[in-house]
């Protein structure tokens, strides 16, 4: 009787020692990610993740449909996903994948500018009150009806400490999109609880990885039609920049020129240069040396975004420089793209990565994750970002 006494009680401490945090999922222009993470005796570590690439992508069927816009990727514009929303091909790979992740709650965030992010300067009122004012401004800048769109907003440093006024950082959706994106979701079996700002999953994601709480630190996620950058400060959220055409979509339509390649076997190369592009499918050693020379440019324009906002930080907002950089979003895989930057910065570059109940290490391959896994975070979380 003791020895069975004992088991339950063991059983009952695994169960309570152990706690899940929802489905993650960043729904992007090549693909979504999906992410959970779980909470084993006050440790946090992913527990599955999961890429479903855009059907549409490298259907020729659905590419052609009236529905779907034509491309290699499912979505040209924020305005064609307004109108479109998930594909259902998309739609029906989500659909099998309930028994990867556990529970049927999630929280969501899109990419590349679809949630529009901006900042603002606000007289000092309520948090009540400056909601208000960002959703009123809002609506007259995007020349939408006051009930048509969703808004969430955060205070940032003052760059100047006489000023009377307040510096917000702002993240916006029409309410017609985010509806159909719940919809979609739910009728795959994932209840959204909430559409989250790209830069709050970031920081989140970001926070977990830091080691040092009272440091600052840096994260960029290299997204196809911008890079998005956030600088914190302990556990605040100080900046954010959409650094917009500094994605991989131009480098990708580079690629796709160079080798006469459609831009889904252009974003093969890139992910998979260090193979591919030294095989003799493309004929010459030249051309691992031409992927490396666009890549470059590429990364040299980061770094005069980048230094840039160091600068900033440092006159502006009296914020020390980060001591390292940490790299999210499809970019981060690319082959020493840590190695390439830091070369560049003169910082100290690192994939985002975290422990891995699968056992696997490998940042590079964790890294793409990181917004998904910001996601899944807010299960733990009281207040939201949307």
């Amino acid at each position: 009787m003791s020895s069975l006494l004992s088991k339950v009680a063991q059983l009952r401490t695994r169960i309570v020692d152990r706690s899940y945090g929802w489905t993650g999922i960043e729904i992007g222009r090549h693909a979504i990610q999906l992410a959970q993470i779980e909470k084993v005796r006050g440790n946090f570590r992913l527990s599955a993740i999961w890429t479903v690439e855009h059907a549409c992508k490298s259907s020729p069927d659905v590419s052609e449909s009236d529905d779907i816009p034509p491309g290699n990727f499912a979505w040209e514009t924020p305005e064609t996903f307004s109108k479109h929303g998930i594909d259902a091909l998309t739609l029906e790979q989500l659909d099998n994948l309930n028994a990867l992740f556990r529970g049927r709650k999630c929280s969501a965030t899109l990419n590349d500018g679809l949630i529009e992010y901006r900042e603002l300067e606000l007289p000092e009122a309520s948090p009540s009150e400056s909601q208000s004012m960002v959703h009123s401004e809002i609506a007259i800048e995007t020349a939408c009806e006051f009930d048509e769109i969703v808004t969430a907003c955060w205070n940032l440093p003052k760059g100047n400490a006489r000023s009377s006024s307040v510096s917000m950082g702002a993240v916006s959706l029409r309410k017609s999109t985010a509806m159909r994106l719940a919809n979609q979701l739910l009728s795959v079996g994932f209840e959204c609880q909430t559409l989250d700002a790209l830069p709050c999953a970031m920081a989140r994601s970001l926070s977990i990885m830091n080691r040092e709480p009272s440091s600052v630190s840096m994260a960029i996620d290299l997204g196809y039609e911008q890079s998005t950058l956030i600088v914190m400060a302990g556990e605040q959220l100080v900046l954010t920049r959409c650094l917009r055409n500094q994605g991989l979509l131009q480098l990708l339509h580079q690629i796709a020129a160079t080798y006469d390649v459609s831009l889904s076997d252009a974003n093969v190369l890139l992910i998979q240069s260090e193979s591919k592009l030294s095989s003799d499918s493309l004929g010459s050693n030249n051309s691992l040396s031409a992927l490396h020379q666009q890549i470059n440019r590429m990364l040299q324009s980061l770094r005069h975004e980048i230094e840039r906002t160091l600068r900033y930080l440092d006159r502006s907002l009296g914020i020390t420089r980060p001591a390292q950089l940490v790299l999210m979003g499809h970019g981060s895989a690319i082959p020493n793209i840590a190695r390439l930057m830091e070369g560049k910065l003169g910082i100290a570059t690192i994939p985002w990565t975290m422990e891995y109940r699968n056992g696997e290490d490998d940042s590079t391959h964790l890294a793409p994750f990181a917004v998904a896994a910001g996601l899944s975070l807010l299960a733990w979380e009281d207040a939201q970002c949307m």
